[in-house]
């Protein structure tokens, strides 16, 4: 997989910078055709869940979680399994 932090600044209605986020993008492809993907996570309240851009607070923490968790190949929003023991017994 190929991913992009991206910086995004908020500016009030003067111009000035109010906050900073650092998202991620990820590189998809449909019928062989790329695009980019927000990575999103889901919130829920009220009765309702929808979709939101996960955020970090600096370029490092969005990098750590490239790096550790979606390269990682570690469960993001759910159940992960690896099989610990098989067993084949003949039955007689």
């Amino acid at each position: 997989m190929h991913y992009q932090i991206v910086e995004a600044k908020y500016h009030d209605e003067y111009g000035v910078e109010k906050s900073k986020v650092y998202q991620i993008k990820r590189k998809k492809s449909f019928l062989g055709i790329p695009y980019w993907s927000w990575v999103t996570h889901q919130i829920c309240g009220m009765g309702d869940c929808y979709d939101v851009r996960t955020e970090f607070k600096t370029h490092s923490d969005a990098h750590d979680f490239i790096v550790g968790v979606l390269c990682g190949n570690n469960g993001r929003d759910g159940w992960s399994y690896k099989v610990i023991s098989e067993f084949d017994c003949e039955c007689k």
